[in-house]
């Protein structure tokens, strides 16, 4: 009988661990409910950063250290694993045995380990060169404990590399759960550092918390490949022709992720100058506009990728329209909302985040007006994501690294313009820059895309002008109440307040779009219900399981009492 039971929680354990996503929702469903849990904890761990280090000269330092760390693992698996590993890897399981294709797969893990590896002892050596390269404003202090964080953060990459492609085999099967909770064990590692690490070895614990959290992303995701039947081989193939098609298919995108993060280390570099926080208020702002960028934006693209390269490999350019069609759509129906909600609650939102310990009222300020700039353009950088994924689908990387040069030449342009012409001499300049060069790549992008026919502009904008003007309307109806209810009737220096001013702000706000849309025939209101189905029958299989291991742990109970 407990063995029976026994089987049976596994195997309702395994449905939710293993089970694999047949159709873009479900797949988005899965990763944004992920990705809402990583971004819940990464906030989490943003916080304790900002009350327990609190903004300053020590947490610029240790926002800094990521740098290195993040260009490394963008120019070696960034471009490669979106644009190039999937598409070809998805090829490569139509056309060969299981056994072949594990042995592919163990190829390309030795090769990303080897690599690592070698860049990261590199990096490790030529460490005070790139720190001050990295942070030419700061203090010889400074510069010794950015030495120091870097070299343990060189680790991180080594792991998270090899995870990134463990993951791109999972996502490739169709496998979503595990490869999107990794990162949320990855925040856990984090959050270790800063509570247990931090107050015995100070920044060096919070950045040891962050390798354990790297460890952790690829540990849990071994289940699941041993699910699918992945055996590990030791074997290295150099001129195994799917690698070289990866990696000629890689390259272009691999620059752009590297320009990306060289760009981020030019902004990190001008905001040491800046007044001393700069840093912490560009990432703990920034942080604040991933969440729903991760959720709403990457995850529907990122489950998007997959279904897009496959219709491209049978030809079927009208369902690839279609497809990408809806995914754009539902990608701005849900995030321009947030949108509106980052612009004008960007104080109270900053406020009921980070308001503890000695962030000050200044920090908040700061703080709240590079979420705000980065909630103009949050749109643009989800959509961007889209756009990019049905190019790497198409085996078109070129474009996306065109752009990304052109995307960082504004932002960098934007930056020294407010910067040195126009005496903006804060945080606020370098998050308008990115925004600015977020905003290009988007109409340059659209238009690249209209020119090879694959939008038809007429029929494409509708829904997109639609959803753009219940947007504009709900700017209207939440601001003007945020003013009334902050200024006369709600004193929002206590949380509870806050937390009732956001409520009722938001649901007014929330009403008012989604009336709006009704009225305009918005399609993708009916996303919102199935999304609800989903949600129902996600909370079911959980409770199931629930059930099942109670009644495990039951009949164990009740069999010892037996015995004795």
């Amino acid at each position: 009988m407990v063995k029976k039971i026994l089987r049976k929680s596994v195997q309702n354990g395994s449905n939710i661990l293993f089970q694999k996503q047949k159709t873009i929702l479900s797949g988005a469903f899965v990763i944004a409910i992920m990705l809402f849990a990583s971004a819940i904890l990464g906030l989490i761990r943003k916080r304790l950063y900002a009350s327990v280090i609190t903004p300053g000269p020590e947490l610029d330092v240790f926002f800094a250290a990521f740098r290195l760390p993040d260009l490394v693992f963008q120019f070696l698996i960034g471009g490669s694993l979106n644009a190039a590993f999937i598409p070809i890897f998805s090829s490569f399981i139509a056309k060969h045995d299981r056994e072949k294709t594990w042995e592919f797969v163990s190829s390309i893990l030795n090769i990303s380990a080897i690599l690592f590896s070698i860049m990261a002892v590199i990096f490790y050596v030529f460490a005070r060169p790139f720190a001050i390269l990295i942070g030419p404003g700061f203090n010889a202090g400074q510069i010794d404990l950015l030495v120091d964080l870097m070299r343990i953060l060189l680790l991180a990459p080594i792991l998270l590399g090899i995870s990134s492609f463990v993951a791109g085999t999972l996502q490739s099967f169709k496998r979503f759960f595990l490869p999107f909770f990794s990162p949320v064990i990855y925040n856990l590692g984090a959050i270790l550092g800063i509570v247990l690490f931090y107050p015995a070895f100070g920044m060096k614990g919070a950045a040891w918390g962050v390798v354990i959290g790297a460890a952790g992303h690829f540990l849990i995701q071994l289940p699941a490949l041993y699910h699918i039947g992945f055996k590990y081989s030791p074997k290295v193939h150099f001129k195994d022709v799917y690698l070289m098609k990866m990696l000629k298919l890689s390259l272009p995108r691999t620059i752009g992720s590297g320009i990306e993060q060289i760009k981020s280390v030019i902004l990190v570099n001008l905001a040491s100058f800046l007044q001393p926080g700069s840093i912490s208020f560009f990432d703990l702002g920034q942080s604040i506009a991933n969440v729903p960028l991760s959720i709403l934006g990457y995850s529907l693209a990122q489950a998007s990728f997959p279904q897009f390269a496959a219709l491209y490999a049978k030809n079927d350019l009208v369902n690839l329209r279609k497809t990408f069609s809806s995914s754009f759509n539902q990608i701005m129906f849900f995030i321009m909302p947030i949108s509106v909600f980052l612009v004008v609650l960007k104080i109270p939102v900053v406020r009921l985040i980070y308001g503890t310990g000695d962030f000050s009222w200044q920090d908040t300020v700061l703080t709240s007006w590079v979420v705000a700039l980065f909630g103009v353009g949050i749109f643009a950088q989800a959509l961007n994501s889209l756009m990019f994924r049905l190019c790497y689908a198409l085996h078109e990387t070129k474009l996306p690294l065109v752009l990304a040069f052109v995307s960082m030449g504004v932002s960098l342009v934007s930056a020294g313009a407010i910067l040195f012409i126009f005496k903006w001499w804060d945080v606020r300049a370098l998050a308008f820059a990115v925004t600015m060069g977020s905003l290009v790549e988007f109409v340059l992008l659209l238009g690249a895309l209209v020119r090879r026919e694959l939008i038809e502009p007429k029929t494409f904008l509708i829904t997109p002008i639609k959803i753009l003007m219940s947007s504009l309307l709900m700017v209207v109806i939440v601001y003007l109440p945020v003013q009334i209810l902050d200024e006369v009737f709600i004193d929002t220096k206590r949380v509870v307040n806050l937390i009732i001013l956001v409520w009722l702000v938001s649901s007014l706000g929330i009403t008012t779009y989604l009336f709006m849309n009704w009225i305009f025939g918005v399609p993708e209101l009916k996303v919102v219900f199935k999304i609800l189905l989903k949600m129902k029958d996600f909370r079911a299989g959980v409770e199931r399981f629930a059930r099942s291991t109670q009644l495990v742990s039951t009949n164990i109970l009740n069999d010892t009492s037996e015995k004795e």
